[in-house]
């Protein structure tokens, strides 16, 4: 497993992103799905880094933020969906980004939904807040509520079982703390 040291991880919002930059330079994807997208923070890292010749698709939940993300054409497509509920058995893709939203589900939801997508992609990036993080709706959006609180050790013993974690990295600072990990599928 290699581990990482980033340049700057100024702040919980951007405590692993320089990391996800390495990450993208060094597997080189061409296809990539965003779960979660939100506001289109890891397609805006990922154009940063690959071009604009890459495909991102943005997967998002929340009526504002898809409406957004088709304004601001982040990703070559975006698809409001419940990401518990997405399925692409016509294509795989590279990478399946997960950042910042497996906390909104419960635990066997988050597991149930990475072991479920495993035939589909090369390789998954995972970013997640560690230890207990409450976080109630924010902007009207109910999927905003964090369901799962993930520890370190044992979310990783979980991973195992399923996957090969090829990349961990872990920020930290007085009040938070937050893993990047890579998983290699394919």
């Amino acid at each position: 497993m290699e581990k990482i040291k980033p340049e700057n991880t100024g702040g919980s919002w951007g405590m692993t992103d320089e990391v996800a930059k390495v990450i993208l330079k060094r597997i080189q994807p061409a296809t990539i799905v965003d779960f979660g997208a939100g506001l289109g923070k890891y397609g805006v890292i990922a154009r940063s880094v690959l071009g604009p010749n890459i495909f991102l698709k943005g997967l998002e939940v929340f009526d504002k933020s898809v409406e957004w993300l088709k304004y601001e054409g982040i990703y070559n497509v975006v698809e409001k969906c419940d990401i518990r509920e997405w399925w692409d058995s016509k294509k795989t893709y590279d990478l399946a980004i997960f950042g910042d939203v497996l906390e909104h589900l419960e635990e066997n939801e988050m597991f149930d939904l990475l072991v479920r997508l495993k035939g589909i992609f090369k390789y998954m990036m995972i970013v997640v807040p560690l230890g207990v993080v409450e976080q109630d709706e924010c902007g009207g959006n109910p999927a905003e509520k964090h369901k799962t609180s993930i520890y370190e050790e044992l979310f990783l013993e979980r991973l195992d079982l399923y996957f090969k974690v090829v990349d961990r990295y872990v920020a930290r600072s007085d009040d938070y703390s937050k893993m990047l990990i890579t998983i290699k599928l394919l």
